[in-house]
């Protein structure tokens, strides 16, 4: 080939020029070219031939690293440098074209080795971090050639979730004045929970899980269980199961997030606790606004001790918040001002809507109650608020009834107004996009090694019910109730409460002062 590229004219030392340095990058690029190894099996391996003997072969392959092969498993060793130089033309040579093949026959064309495929297996692995945790995932692995292992390349988790415990264990004592009756003291576990809670699937916006079963008074019952679909397009987060109803603040919070062992009068008339739904919620303008709406039925948790017993074909809800002051000022922690209101209509499926509250006691008796009204609907109408600045939280509430009864309608309404300071500086965490407080975690957790004694919240509320209304005369009741807070470290807390309730007209009147402390487990 390379006589057709000379002409009379080139001087030899141009000539002696071309052979010598020619030879030279042959050489050099020889080195550049993969190795091949072919087994006795049919696997290729491709790398570079380190040595070789009458007994084995010391080959580096880019994946495996090195290895020595037996040379009874070795059928073929191909050094691409050494087939290179055999493959190109010497100078002046002819260079080869393809062999044509015979008439009536064709080439055979060698497809590319397949990759090995994958093995996987379901595995379980368990692990603890803040909590028990799970994970079921599988592991991906590849066989290594020769040794007849396997090497593990990578995992998919398909569920991760954690189970935890919830416990509340209360002790309360009483005294009776105005002719309320006596209530004797006791000490009762006021609920005891086992949950899960999770995600499964693949991607970013893996779908959500939680159950939960809890017994109260020797009552076993399902708390929560639902499914949770985030960041469905166009719709936003899709909810399904059984879980809160987003109406009144205190029904809102999760476990351990109320300042006061129990909910105010009002919450405890009309929240509607968990139940069976369907929701869809999203939030805006960077999550300062949020929008909560679906449809509900049948349920009212034991659990929650809600008083709203009205066991309905229908509740559609509707619940709205912002957060029209939102500053983080550093060390001196956040300040915010949230607003919010929420709107249910109530179609009763046995045409009957029942509203009663304890005292804010679970040990004690319902001191409010209207009994069951004869209505074709109700509609619930509620406003609230919350005002934080550093370790300082103020919240308010009302709400309304107005319920069409037969023959008459009846109004029925509630407030109530709480504060809330940490005298060791901690700050309440804000939920945006589910407009409510969460969980603390004390600064400093309590330890007698190192002298800290976790955090200490005082709690100071006014709340006021009237379930009197025409002929529904279910009683009013004003209770204030002072809270001290004691938290160990996230998972524990001690509660201490004295209320003094004045009930009037309804099923119990009179006064009843309220001694009570509560040991609380959230793990």
């Amino acid at each position: 080939m390379m006589s057709a590229f000379i002409t009379p004219g080139w001087p030899k030392a141009r000539l002696h020029w071309l052979s010598r340095y020619g030879l030279l990058l042959a050489m050099l690029a020889a080195p550049c070219l993969a190795d091949t190894l072919t087994l006795t099996s049919g696997e290729k391996l491709i790398g570079k031939v380190v040595s070789e003997d009458e007994a084995s072969v010391v080959f580096e392959s880019a994946g495996l690293g090195k290895l020595v092969v037996p040379r009874d498993r070795v059928q073929r060793v191909e050094k691409e440098a050494a087939a290179a130089a055999q493959a190109a033309p010497a100078p002046g040579a002819q260079e080869p074209g393809a062999p044509a093949a015979a008439l009536g026959e064709t080439v055979a064309q060698v497809a590319p080795e397949q990759p090995p495929e994958k093995q996987r297996e379901d595995l379980l692995r368990l692990y603890w971090d803040q909590g028990l945790r799970y994970q079921f995932y599988q592991p991906i692995t590849v066989p290594v050639p020769l040794t007849g292992g396997q090497r593990t390349v990578g995992e998919e988790v398909r569920i991760s979730g954690r189970v935890g415990l919830r416990a509340s264990f209360d002790a309360a004592t009483f005294v009776s004045t105005g002719g309320e009756p006596d209530v004797d003291s006791d000490l009762v576990p006021r609920t005891i929970r086992i949950y899960t809670t999770g995600a499964f699937g693949e991607g970013p916006d893996r779908t959500l899980y939680a159950l939960q079963f809890g017994t109260v008074d020797k009552d076993f019952y399902l708390h929560e269980g639902w499914l949770r679909w985030p960041g469905v397009s166009y719709v936003g987060n899709v909810q399904f199961g059984y879980l809160s109803v987003p109406q009144t603040l205190e029904n809102v919070y999760s476990f351990g997030a109320t300042t006061f062992m129990e909910a105010s009068s009002m919450s405890l008339a009309f929240a509607p606790g968990n139940r069976m739904g369907i929701q869809i919620d999203r939030t805006f303008k960077d999550d300062r606004l949020s929008v909560t709406a679906g449809l509900w039925s049948i349920g009212a948790d034991p659990g929650l001790d809600f008083g709203d017993t009205t066991q309905s074909l229908l509740r559609p809800t509707v619940r709205v918040t912002g957060l029209p002051i939102l500053e983080d000022r550093g060390r001196f922690g956040k300040r915010l001002l949230h607003l919010g209101g929420s709107l249910s209509y109530v179609l009763a499926s046995e045409s009957e809507i029942q509203y009663r509250a304890r005292p804010e006691s679970f040990i004690a008796p319902f001191l409010a109650d209207t009994g069951v009204i004869k209505a074709r609907f109700a509609n619930l109408a509620g406003v609230e608020a919350i005002y934080m600045d550093g370790p300082l939280t103020l919240q308010a509430e009302a709400m309304g009834s107005m319920v069409e009864g037969q023959p008459e309608r009846y109004y029925f309404h509630g407030e109530y107004i709480s504060a809330g300071w940490f005298l060791t500086g901690e700050q309440r965490p804000y939920d945006k996009a589910a407009g409510s407080l969460g969980l603390l975690k004390p600064n400093r957790d309590f330890s007698w090694k190192n002298n800290t004694w976790g955090a200490w919240e005082l709690g100071l509320r006014y709340s006021h019910l009237d379930l009197d209304s025409g002929t529904v005369r279910g009683g009013t009741m004003d209770i204030g109730m002072v809270g001290l807070n004691w938290y160990w470290d996230r998972y524990v807390r001690w509660q201490f409460n004295y209320g003094y309730a004045i009930a009037r007209e309804g099923p119990s009147p009179g006064n009843l002062q309220m001694f009570q402390a509560r040991l609380q487990l959230m793990y």
